[in-house]
């Protein structure tokens, strides 16, 4: 769907109500954005429900297989994706030892604290279990993941780490923002590939046309004067 048909068909749902409302491209597009965002959520937690939901998700769930690109303060395995992502839906590392109860096995992969690991590593006797993988969740303000630590046991090296992964989407920005200084998810530049198919488009243009009409009910609510 081009950009101007989004605009305009939120210019129309919105200017259907009494009095018409004028939103400009910048807030239609934090809107639209905000919108997107909800229906992405409803969709992942359910992704694996219907056929339907996985194909409406199919440009943005996807597997990789990647390995280690470097090492951490305590020797555990960084994961670099190719691309942010907003969640990791399902993990397995595999592994090789000069053990051959483990070479070659794949490890479900569970998550802890970064402190409560670091606390392990240093405790003989609380080392990381063989039969599993680590994943460290580390405190951090970004809105997304670009990269993981795991940690394994004594004797384990990864070999690769499987994940399906849902990748950030697109946020959808009407027109360019750069000489406004402006962005949105921090991007500026108009979107050039929408992450949904038409008919979700259409869907999450009615999302943001709800929320925009709430918070215009808000507005008029703050500003009517006390009886």
């Amino acid at each position: 769907m081009e950009l101007t048909t989004i605009s305009d068909l939120f210019d129309s749902q919105l200017n259907a109500f009494s009095g018409g409302i004028h939103k400009d491209e910048y807030e239609k597009s934090l809107y639209l954005t905000a919108a997107q965002d909800v229906f992405y959520n409803t969709l992942l937690a359910s992704f694996e429900a219907t056929h339907q939901i996985s194909a409406k998700l199919g440009r943005l769930v996807k597997e990789e297989t990647l390995t280690s690109s470097g090492v951490t303060a305590f020797g555990g395995s960084v994961i670099t994706f190719t691309n942010p992502l907003k969640t990791i839906l399902r993990e397995r590392v595999a592994v090789a030892s000069s053990n051959p109860l483990y070479d070659g096995r794949e490890l479900e992969v569970h998550t802890e604290r970064l402190a409560e690991i670091e606390d392990s590593l240093r405790n003989p006797f609380r080392t990381p279990n063989g039969n599993k993988a680590i994943r460290a969740l580390t405190e951090s303000n970004a809105s997304y993941i670009n990269q993981v630590e795991l940690y394994l046991a004594t004797g384990l090296t990864l070999t690769s780490y499987k994940a399906v992964v849902a990748l950030r989407a697109n946020p959808i920005i009407l027109e360019d923002l750069t000489s406004m200084g402006l962005e949105i998810d921090g991007e500026s530049a108009a979107t050039t590939d929408l992450s949904f198919e038409d008919d979700d488009i259409k869907g999450i243009i009615k999302l943001a046309i709800s929320s925009a009409l709430q918070d215009v009910g808000v507005f008029a609510s703050a500003k009517a004067p006390q009886q």
